[in-house]
């Protein structure tokens, strides 16, 4: 997935013109499943997150039957970091 079809998708999802702080969420969980090969996580709020994450086809969450939620990148997700890195998306100040 490139970074334009995610804001496009984002836009339809939301009915919002600015996706901005959203696109800049996902960049965030990309670079750190991408640098950890995996997340996991016990925290409800990042559950919720990773399970958006996962209906936009970026990662694939597995629920754990301890509690746990463990997330990995999709190849969309992979595409979708490359493109991040691509345009110094990761570059840019927080």
């Amino acid at each position: 997935m490139k970074i334009d079809k995610l804001k496009k998708l984002l836009m339809e999802l939301t009915g919002h013109t600015d996706v901005a702080a959203t696109v800049k969420s996902i960049s965030h969980w990309t670079k750190r499943i991408k640098a950890e090969g995996k997340y996991t996580t016990r925290i409800h709020s990042e559950m919720e997150t990773l399970e958006r994450l996962g209906t936009l086809g970026i990662i694939k969450l597995e629920l754990k039957g301890n509690g746990e939620a463990e997330a990995v990148l999709t190849k969309e997700g992979e595409e979708l970091t490359k493109d991040f890195f691509m345009n110094g998306f990761y570059a840019q100040p927080i």
